[in-house]
């Protein structure tokens, strides 16, 4: 259990907002027409593609928001229900590096969707035919403004700090409830971190542990990655750290190849691997 008493000094809270503009539309005429033609009523609802199936600039800023949200998720932990992450002091600088970094791919690869756009719109017209219709689409300085990526920091509550005039007996519920909710979405953010380490061991034990079931360096790539942010991800715990420990020494820093090519090493490496899942429910069990 990570304690609460000083968690407001040892972490923050951070959101990270995407917007993008779909480049797709519900198209009423298509839906009442394919539902007139097979006697049907409300059957379904017909939703265009308003870009070609070329239209990379598009594809390529959609992607990076994808990678954008994968790379928060991966270097925060889960805290409550409102969207917001919880961002150790120790992962902080590498968190802003890596989305600073990912925000100038962002604002780079808009600059060159929002320049191609007119383009992909007489793009759509020929693939679209009957279907196009121009008032589907936004302006230029419309759809730019569709696009936004931002993070935003909060402080996390300090359990008694309430300036508020209210009888005693109140101010101390007030302060239990706060407690109580930050201690449950502590525990949530340690179980998000054991989780990932169970899971990823979990997937190289089962693959380890068939011959016949063809290996890929992700799954050792995956598990070194993960041992590195989680190193700079928890909050103190020691059990955590103990685990994560024996994953980088253990089954982080073995070779992919050799893991192919040797049966001896594959077996070996799939018995500790195996040992080490074992080992971590018993320590962590259903906890959270």
């Amino acid at each position: 259990m990570i304690r609460i008493d000083d968690l407001h000094t040892r972490a923050t809270l951070v959101k990270l907002s995407i917007s993008t503009w779909s480049a797709r539309k519900f198209d009423k005429t298509v839906t009442a027409s394919v539902n007139a033609q097979h006697n049907a009523q409300d059957a379904g609802r017909f939703n265009k593609k308003l870009l070609a199936s070329d239209a990379e600039s598009y594809k390529a800023l959609i992607k990076l928001c994808n990678e954008a949200r994968s790379a928060h998720y991966e270097n925060t932990l889960a805290w409550g229900d409102d969207g917001y992450r919880l961002l150790p002091s120790s992962n902080y600088m590498e968190y802003v590096k890596i989305m600073r970094g990912l925000k100038v791919k962002f604002d780079d690869l808009l600059s060159k969707f929002v320049g191609d756009y007119p383009l992909l719109i007489e793009s759509a017209k020929s693939a679209l035919k009957g279907m196009f219709v121009q008032s589907d689409y936004p302006s230029t300085w419309e759809v730019r403004h569709r696009f936004d990526m931002a993070s935003t920091f909060l402080p996390l509550p300090t359990v008694g700090d309430f300036r508020v005039t209210l009888p005693e007996a109140e101010v101390q519920a007030l302060q239990a409830s706060v407690a109580r909710k930050v201690q449950a979405s502590a525990d949530e953010a340690l179980g998000d971190a054991r989780d990932r380490l169970v899971e990823v061991v979990g997937k190289l034990t089962k693959s380890l542990s068939n011959p016949k079931k063809i290996f890929r360096d992700t799954l050792v790539t995956n598990a070194s990655e993960l041992v590195d942010v989680l190193s700079r991800l928890n909050l103190g715990d020691k059990e955590l750290e103990a685990m994560r420990q024996r994953v980088e020494r253990e089954l982080a820093t073995v070779d992919p190849q050799a893991l192919r090519e040797d049966p001896t090493t594959r077996r070996d490496v799939a018995s500790k691997a195996s040992k080490i899942l074992s080992d971590m429910g018993d320590v962590f069990g259903g906890a959270k």
